[in-house]
């Protein structure tokens, strides 16, 4: 409930046209050592259909950034602490895959950018997600941020 109502009050404090990402916090996904904190910007969420064109049959994307409480080493010595993903979500088979992801210092300096290739006919081939992890955060944020966008006709 917590969650609904945090990202109502931020969609309708947001609403209006931007330019840059509108980065919202999401409840952080919880660490043993510490949380991961998760952001989605709520500008980035949009609807697509698969290759079918069924319209019950859809998929969300949106940019979700990532804050870690530690830094990742790269295999090239340089390390990082922020990520940026752009992800794919079917909300109602609970499934993701990403196609971007940049890696940022804690000072925001690029230090690793990756693409990959996906399937955009269904999400057969996409990771079902586990329950209680980062993917399933990043998931919820998603289809969550597209409900509040649809109940205030900000999207369709």
């Amino acid at each position: 409930m917590k969650k609904q109502i945090f990202m109502t009050s931020f969609i309708l404090l947001f609403s209006q046209v931007s330019y840059g990402a509108t980065w919202v916090e999401m409840p952080s996904y919880p660490q043993k050592t510490a949380p991961i904190k998760v952001f989605i910007d709520i500008d980035s969420v949009e609807k697509h259909y698969f290759n079918n064109y069924n319209k019950k049959n859809f998929y969300l994307t949106a940019w979700i950034k990532h804050i870690m409480p530690y830094s990742r080493m790269l295999g090239n010595g340089q390390s990082y602490n922020q990520t940026r993903i752009f992800t794919y979500v079917d909300c109602s088979n609970k499934k993701l895959t990403r196609d971007e992801i940049v890696g940022y210092t804690n000072l925001e300096r690029l230090v690793a950018h990756e693409t990959f290739s996906i399937s955009k006919k269904s999400s057969y081939t996409w990771e079902r997600v586990v329950p209680d992890t980062v993917g399933d955060a990043d998931l919820n944020a998603i289809c969550i941020a597209y409900d509040k966008k649809v109940q205030f006709g900000l999207i369709k």
